[in-house]
């Protein structure tokens, strides 16, 4: 369920990162849970199949590393990317 305090608050905690800084952009929230809306087909899985991409913003498993790698440099010390 995405209507729940804990997943507005990682929400709010993602907006307001320096790194993103989006928290007062209501046209930029706007349009970012339209995309999820969208990739999750309004938010009813997470999960495709027919490639095993996976998350909000869908992504096919060939990406899933570099990514990583992307929001460790972005985000230290989360350790995001495979070791």
């Amino acid at each position: 369920n995405y209507c729940t305090e804990e997943w507005t608050a990682a929400l709010n905690e993602m907006l307001s990162h320096p790194e993103v800084d989006k928290c007062e952009n209501g046209p930029v929230i706007q349009n970012l849970l339209a995309q999820i809306a969208y990739e999750t087909a309004y938010f009813s899985t997470v999960h495709q199949p027919a490639d095993g991409g996976a998350g909000l913003i869908h992504m096919i498993p060939q990406n899933w590393v570099r990514n990583a790698l992307d929001m460790d440099a972005l985000f230290p010390g989360n350790g995001y990317a495979p070791i």
